[in-house]
């Protein structure tokens, strides 16, 4: 029997939905940040510790989509989910932070899609970090972003999802039960689309 990897040895004695906070122990010990923060391909120099976590990742986030799905009041979940970033990102001049370009999610939205639910921070509420501005520049740039799908598909039905009372817990199942989920450069999307 080979021996086991060492990584893989010490994610056995990880506690479920303790992933994050593992891949923060296995990023300290790699010479390349920059793989930890954003999990890209950085030319083969290391190998980003959610590659070893991957499992655990779509195992918990699995378990928890199933969980929400069952207890939440929402009955149906939409085919396409979206999330869109604003706040940080569009005060941010770095080369892994941007926008998707709307012909990117026309190309990426199947046309048989009938619901596509765009995932985004509440209009109302100011959050964490973000500047004077920032909500109604989010509800700008989603707003747009919904009118250009619609007009793209006209037979599936496109809403906005960020009711205020949705927890993460719910935006990640949105995604994880989508059909096709489309992330920019998000950290916040990069696990649900792992579980996917």
């Amino acid at each position: 029997v080979p021996p086991k990897d060492p990584i893989i040895a010490d994610m056995e004695n990880v506690p479920p939905f303790t992933w994050i906070s593992f891949c923060k122990k296995r990023c300290t010990q790699t010479v390349d940040n920059a793989a930890c923060v954003y999990p890209h391909d950085d030319g083969g120099r290391t190998t980003s510790p959610l590659v070893h976590a991957l499992p655990t990742i779509r195992s918990d986030l699995g378990a928890l989509a199933k969980k929400v799905s069952q207890s939440s009041d929402i009955k149906s979940w939409d085919d396409v989910a979206i999330h869109i970033r604003i706040g940080d990102i569009a005060r941010q001049d770095h080369r892994l932070y941007g926008l998707v370009p709307y012909e990117s999610y026309a190309s990426l939205i199947p046309r048989t899609a009938k619901s596509i639910g765009i995932i985004t921070a509440p209009f109302k509420q100011e959050r964490s970090g973000w500047g004077p501005g920032d909500v109604e520049l989010n509800k700008g740039i989603v707003l747009a972003t919904r009118d250009y799908i619609q007009r793209r598909f006209p037979n599936a039905t496109v809403s906005i999802r960020n009711d205020p009372s949705e927890g993460m817990d719910v935006a990640y199942t949105r995604m994880i039960l989508a059909k096709r989920a489309i992330c920019g450069p998000s950290t916040f999307c990069l696990f649900p689309a792992l579980a996917c």
